[in-house]
């Protein structure tokens, strides 16, 4: 029993926190870098050194972000677990459709300047969405 109580009085990992806040900068970054590309597709052709800088960047800032969140998400306790639970299941059915809309759309004439590399930027949105949503619903 006296196991137990140790564990209940126990302080959240300090690690897991600094680990949240890496996720979150590596989220800014990630998204200020597709933005900076998007603007760059019109300065440079395919293939310049700026560009292709920005790109590893980029892709190096995501798979941060991807390694990083899974490494928090395995030092949440349940009810935080829950949350982003919860945020996935509305994120990520929305994402789907979102995806699904947009290639119908541009298949008939609409969002024909678009490009596919921007949809990561757009799958970020839903699961903000249900952050948000499970944010209001668990607090």
């Amino acid at each position: 029993m006296e196991g137990v109580m140790e564990m209940a009085n126990k302080e959240p990992r300090k690690e897991s926190n600094r680990y949240s806040w890496a996720v979150g900068a590596l989220s800014i970054l990630t998204a200020g870098l597709g933005v900076v590309h998007i603007l760059m597709r019109d300065v440079y052709q395919p293939g310049h050194p700026v560009r292709l800088l920005v790109t590893s960047l980029l892709v190096l800032s995501f798979a941060s972000f991807v390694f990083f969140y899974t490494r928090t998400l395995s030092r949440l306790d349940e009810y935080q677990r829950q949350i982003h639970l919860f945020a996935l299941a509305i994120g990520f059915p929305l994402s789907l459709v979102l995806a699904w809309a947009i290639g119908y759309f541009r298949a008939e004439g609409l969002l024909q300047g678009r490009d596919p590399r921007d949809l990561p930027l757009l799958l970020l949105v839903p699961y903000a969405i249900g952050f948000a949503a499970a944010w209001l619903k668990y607090r």
